[in-house]
């Protein structure tokens, strides 16, 4: 039956040759041609993968018993077929070969029961990677309800019977049915570039513009049938977005597990849900929140909901808590995924946890043991409960003691000040449960299961104590969580150390915080609770601005996840929770390590808040300081201090470039022990002198390359009394200076300088030196010099450097003959 429609040629207005997953339910009225049979590729196109790759398959298959006992493994299983295709060449002058040919060409000595073995075995991995893709599946059932033949036509080394093993297993019954032919390159000699077309119009009968053929590859699918003068479109599966947005998850999977395409193979199941989709090319939203953090949430949720679900097999009576702020997406993501509420999103910071837990001088003293070095006093006695009145006085004595941190836990561990801790936090712990009990209902004898975003499970550590006294038992379950001792018997998470190694597991989370704000809801942190229970929050500190971008990404995030819901149920594939979770971990990795430019623009004024009871806000990420700071010390410039570091220090890399973004994530994944100098051997020495009074001493300064051809070069000058002159002509005529500081040097060591630095500028003296915009300097003479003169006034009683960065822009000029010599100071972290 020919049909015939007044519609448009095939496919989309935008694009005439290529065709998405959501225009195909249009197709057979699109036709302008007598078209009465469908002709589909079969791999990619009818029936897809489970895996990021077809290859992929190979490492499940090397565990096969026939594979094993030949010692064979992906890659020898690639190189065979390689060599079976160019013998195959050789001796009959086509490419195309049967699964038995792969297999001897590796190992000719092979009888046929030990072929048929492997074979089994190779259809039995594909059975298990493969299904059928819906909008393909309606397509053939929207075809047979017009008239139309459907044939498969596949370049495979399976045999026709093989294939129709494999379309059998995957399709329903009634598709299958449907099928009127399938034609395999292997059986003919030829394939759809070499012929295989032509073969089969002729073996019809009918004429090749009543065929209409679709597929995936654009040599094969599209200008091969074309030639053949067959109507034909090209399957796009995704766009480039999405196709480079899952190779850089593929290397974030092999670097967080270094058995992927060794052991295993990369996983990517939700490429059908990305494929149907066609708004994410355009809107960064839809980039973060449905391609990124989509698939992360609805593996979280149906993580959380079977988890609930054992427990109620076990005859345990769950109450699911979620803890806001950050589980704030994870509560909207469950909802969305069972359409109900799963559980009560329960108000627990974890300052009120910390302020619920003071139940003896123990507990305090353990706060105090882990908060006491930071210095920071004033959160600290604010977190201990304790009134400005009489925080400040404390205060002001640490401060003055030689040893603040240890003066100020002995003022606090006084017994007026102990009890007025243990009283205050006896009343906050009653309004915590009163809260609990509003929101939650909680009894004795229920089992509470915190749900947050995890890590190290601190607020339930802190709260398990007080419903231990209540008979409630209480467990986590979490998206992350880390080695603690006895995290076995209190806490799970999607990832955790019962198969994730503890690097991985680390490597994440220093750099979470992203993940973090993206889950987080409107709301200040909640810093106490009314005498009803109702909770109480501090001022929001996070941007309207922000916050209306949160709302996008997490909208696009819920859509997907009912898209991936739908599409999980039409498929029914054989996905394990495993497979997913490994999905999530190297998709976690991608977005912290490799975000890609829209990300990176969209998310670049995201800001930070501690949620500690305090108004501390941080910046995610800053490409402009991320530059500066790999202009003074390279790729190891990253602060670890709370006040002024930014939290995704691997997005300021990565916006310098990917080369860096991986050489800090294979450190920390593999706890290498990479210097500045492994990064950039180059380095120069600066002839300087250095003074002091009346003494004066020659010198040589070593200078480190970092980045953009900058080079960073330091000396230590005391307690800042000591003149450092520069003699710059003895080396360079053209340089730029970035900066020059006095740093302390204590800071300096420890990576916590940007709070202890000090402009030297103003106390620079330049001699023959003639300065051009943008501290572009030119160096008249051989004798040109800058001098730091000891005129700046720093705390009394600090140790200070004195670092320059500078950029040579002309070549240096020769070594002289005779280098000038002197004391050598050098000064390395």
């Amino acid at each position: 039956m020919a049909v015939v429609t007044k519609q448009m040629a095939y496919g989309p207005e935008h694009s005439p040759n290529r065709i998405r997953a959501n225009d195909l339910a249009a197709l057979p009225d699109r036709c302008h041609t007598p078209i009465d049979t469908l002709s589909l590729d079969c791999f990619d196109t009818l029936l897809w993968r489970k895996y990021a790759s077809p290859h992929d398959v190979f490492y499940q298959l090397q565990h096969a018993a026939s594979f094993q006992s030949l010692g064979m493994t992906a890659a020898m299983r690639i190189q065979a077929e390689d060599r079976a295709r160019r013998l195959m060449l050789l001796n009959q002058q086509h490419s195309e070969v049967r699964l038995r040919d792969i297999y001897l060409a590796n190992h000719p000595e092979l009888d046929k029961r030990q072929l048929d073995a492997l074979s089994e075995e190779e259809i039995a991995a594909e059975m298990e990677a493969c299904f059928a893709y819906p909008p393909m599946v309606q397509l053939i059932r929207d075809a047979q309800s017009r008239g139309m033949k459907i044939i498969i036509v596949s370049d495979t080394y399976f045999e026709e019977p093989q294939l129709r093993r494999l379309l059998t297993a995957a399709l329903p019954a009634d598709v299958m049915a449907a099928i009127d032919s399938i034609y395999c390159s292997c059986d003919y000699g030829k394939s759809k570039a070499t012929g295989l077309f032509e073969k089969i119009v002729r073996s019809r009968g009918n004429t090749p513009e009543n065929y209409l053929h679709i597929g995936d590859h654009a040599a094969s699918d599209y200008a091969a049938p074309r030639a053949f003068r067959l109507n034909a479109l090209q399957f796009q599966r995704e766009d480039e977005y999405m196709t480079n947005l899952l190779r850089l998850q593929a290397i974030a999977a092999g670097m967080m597990d270094t058995g992927t395409r060794s052991t295993r193979p990369v996983p990517s199941p939700f490429l059908g849900v990305f494929a149907m989709e066609k708004t994410a090319e355009n809107k960064p939203e839809s980039l973060i929140g449905y391609a990124s953090l989509g698939p992360i949430m609805y593996t979280f949720a149906r993580y959380i909901c079977d988890e609930i679900e054992q427990m109620r097999r076990e005859g345990k009576q769950p109450k699911a808590l979620f803890l806001m702020r950050d589980a704030y997406l994870p509560s909207l993501a469950c909802s969305a995924l069972t359409r109900s509420t799963l559980g009560a999103c329960v108000s627990i910071s974890r300052f009120a946890a910390y302020a619920a837990s003071f139940r003896s001088q123990r507990e305090i003293d353990r706060y105090l043991a882990e908060s006491a070095h930071s210095q920071r006093f004033r959160d600290m006695a604010r977190q201990l409960l304790l009134p400005d009145k009489v925080a400040e006085p404390l205060i002001r004595t640490a401060h003055r003691h030689a040893q603040p941190e240890i003066e100020f836990a002995r003022l606090v561990r006084r017994r007026d000040i102990l009890r007025m801790i243990l009283d205050k936090s006896a009343q906050y712990r009653s309004r915590l449960l009163r809260h609990l009990q509003k929101t939650a209902g909680i009894a004795a004898k229920d089992t509470l299961v915190f749900i947050d975003l995890g890590y190290h499970g601190t607020v339930q550590d802190l709260l398990t104590p007080v419903f231990a006294d209540m008979n409630i038992e209480v467990t986590g379950r979490y998206l992350i969580t880390l080695r603690t001792p006895g995290w076995e018997s209190r806490r799970r998470g999607l990832l955790d150390p019962s198969w994730c190694d503890d690097k991985a597991l680390q490597t994440l989370v220093s750099y979470i915080a992203l993940l973090e704000q993206l889950c987080t809801s409107n709301q200040g942190s909640v810093v106490d609770y009314d005498r009803e229970g109702s909770a109480v929050h501090a001022v929001a500190a996070i941007s309207a601005q922000q916050h209306a971008k949160l709302f996008q990404i997490q909208s696009e995030c819920l859509r997907f996840i009912h898209d991936a819901q739908r599409y999980f149920q039409d498929i029914k594939p054989h996905i394990s929770p495993f497979l997913l979770r490994e999905t999530v971990r190297a998709e976690l990795c991608r977005m912290i390590f490799f975000p890609t430019a829209p990300e990176l623009q969209y998310l670049r004024s995201f800001q930070f808040d501690w949620n500690l009871g305090t108004q501390d806000v941080s910046t995610v990420f800053d490409p402009e300081q991320g530059l500066k700071g790999l202009h003074r010390r390279g790729l190891f410039f990253i602060e670890k201090n709370s006040k002024t570091m930014r939290m995704n220090y691997p997005a300021e890399l990565r916006a310098a470039g990917f080369e860096l973004t991986l050489a800090l994530l294979s450190q920390q994944r593999f706890g290498l022990d990479i210097k500045l100098k492994d990064m950039l051997p180059r380095q120069s020495h600066l002839p300087a002198t250095l003074a002091r009074g009346h003494e004066t001493h020659q010198t040589i300064l070593d200078a480190q390359m970092t980045y953009d051809g900058y080079y960073t070069a330091w000396t230590p000058v005391g307690e800042g009394d000591i003149q450092v002159s520069v003699l710059w002509g003895k080396k360079h005529e053209w340089i730029q200076i970035e900066s020059a500081e006095l740093i302390q040097m204590d800071a300096f060591i420890a990576q916590n300088e940007s709070q202890h630095t000090h402009d030297a500028w103003p106390c620079l003296a330049f001699d023959q030196m003639t300065e051009h915009r943008g501290r572009l300097f030119h160096c008249t003479s051989g004798t040109s010099s800058m001098t730091l003169k000891p005129s700046l006034q720093p705390e009394p009683g600090r140790q200070y450097v004195f670092r320059i960065v500078y950029r040579p822009l002309a070549p240096p000029a020769p070594e002289p003959a005779a280098v000038m010599q002197g004391p050598k100071i050098t000064f390395t972290f």
